[in-house]
């Protein structure tokens, strides 16, 4: 009686297929529609000081080659000594990446720096002066970018705690927040429910994670350790 209760909670091939089959068609549509939009990341990152805001953007330094001087020697990729020949013109791109306003008003950047890195990585650094308690932005780099370029942005306190952060697209350009808002709902405490629906919601659009279950889910050939792996 025993053995056949353990033969009853034993996975079987054909019990496991259907849903194997089914995970595995959900990631290739998934990697699909990821390749056919060409997605591409880069950063923004805000940060309140006390009489200005200082903005730090990275890119690829591939995806920002195509918005300055042409390739001169045809191989697709810019030299050192063309990227110091469009220096003028990568810092007029760098103040005019993004658009910033303070309480409904146009702020422009009073410096602006180029940097590249050994990673291959460009950065903008500009600096807009003033204080707000309304504080919008707006890329407009984003909409001269590879289709489906995704900008993640974080606004922080000076010292470094979050305020707020977004994932930026064509569609979805934008970001307008109260300070006051913003830092009073940082400084609340998060219950367990707002981070089990993040972490919900994280898993379910991350890709690799989905594919990271479905290997363990295959590893596993008893009901109560799928159930373990599952949750």
């Amino acid at each position: 009686m025993r053995h056949a209760h353990n033969q009853a909670e034993q996975f079987t091939p054909s019990s496991f297929a259907p849903f194997v089959c089914l995970l595995l068609v959900f990631l290739f549509l998934a990697v699909a529609t990821a390749l056919a939009h060409d997605p591409v990341l880069s950063g923004v990152e805000l940060r309140v000081k006390q009489d200005h805001l200082a903005a730090h953007l990275t890119f690829a330094r591939s995806e920002i080659e195509t918005l300055i001087l042409p390739d001169t020697n045809q191989n697709r990729q810019l030299a050192q000594t063309e990227l110091a020949a469009a220096q003028s013109r990568l810092a007029r791109l760098a103040a005019e990446a993004i658009e910033i306003q303070f309480d409904g008003q146009r702020v422009l950047a009073s410096e602006v720096r180029v940097q590249f890195d050994d990673s291959n990585a460009l950065h903008f650094f500009l600096k807009f002066p003033g204080k707000a308690t309304q504080l919008s932005l707006r890329s407009t780099i984003i909409h001269k970018l590879a289709r489906g370029h995704r900008q993640h942005l974080s606004v922080r306190e000076g010292q470094g705690s979050v305020l707020a952060e977004r994932l930026l697209d064509s569609s979805q350009d934008g970001f307008e927040g109260n300070l006051a808002q913003l830092r009073a709902a940082a400084a609340r405490p998060r219950s367990f429910q707002q981070f089990l629906v993040l972490g919900v919601e994280h898993i379910l659009t991350g890709y690799d994670h989905l594919a990271f279950l479905l290997a363990l889910l295959l590893a596993g050939s008893h009901f109560r350790s799928a159930v373990r792996v599952s949750t």
